[in-house]
């Protein structure tokens, strides 16, 4: 591509001979120009990528933000309170025994309350431990999801758009030099 570029700026120099000093300028300025019209051109894709933005609504945010323009503003809040609250509880009544039999059933019923108390608990707390394990799973899947975009974005920016600048940074170099030395 530069040269093509060159070999216009050749055919220019073959169409007006007299005009060499003026082709060579008009030549390297345009590419310099140019070359950073590619590059900005890029930094404005790269913007896209991780930002959502272009260039253009970035300059227009930042002279919107401008300090000596007095803008009125309104504030306005909301807010949201959630509360929630669970409890679960037992009571028992003792009473006072009589015979050695009356007591061992009372144990016996005592054990079994404990029993079933301790197996609802158990159940309970697997649920728990399953719900906490979905949660989780589900948010490994997010983040894995949301790594992979990441990792796709910066290799899009990286590779993809060096090219385009470094095409750019060679035209604003060939310009440069076209415009001094020739």
């Amino acid at each position: 591509m530069v040269c093509l570029l060159g070999g216009i700026h050749l055919l220019a120099l073959a169409v007006f001979p007299g005009g060499h000093a003026l082709v060579t300028k008009v030549t390297g300025t345009l590419m310099q120009v140019i070359g950073g019209l590619i590059v900005l051109h890029s930094v404005d894709g790269n913007l896209g990528l991780f930002r959502k933005q272009t260039l253009i609504s970035l300059i227009k945010v930042w002279l919107s933000d401008f300090p000596m323009i007095r803008r009125s503003s309104f504030v306005s809040q909301k807010v949201t309170a959630y509360a929630k609250a669970s409890a679960r509880g037992s009571v028992s009544i003792k009473r006072t025994w009589h015979t050695p039999e009356e007591r061992l059933v009372n144990i016996e019923r005592q054990i079994e309350e404990l029993d079933s108390n301790l197996r609802s608990h158990e159940t309970a707390t697997e649920q728990l431990i399953a719900q906490v394990q979905s949660e989780f799973s589900s948010s490994m899947n997010l983040t894995r999801r949301d790594l992979h975009l990441l990792s796709e974005q910066l290799q899009k920016a990286t590779v993809g758009g060096f090219k385009q600048q470094a095409f750019g940074v060679l035209l604003a170099i060939y310009g440069a030099v076209i415009s001094v030395f020739v």
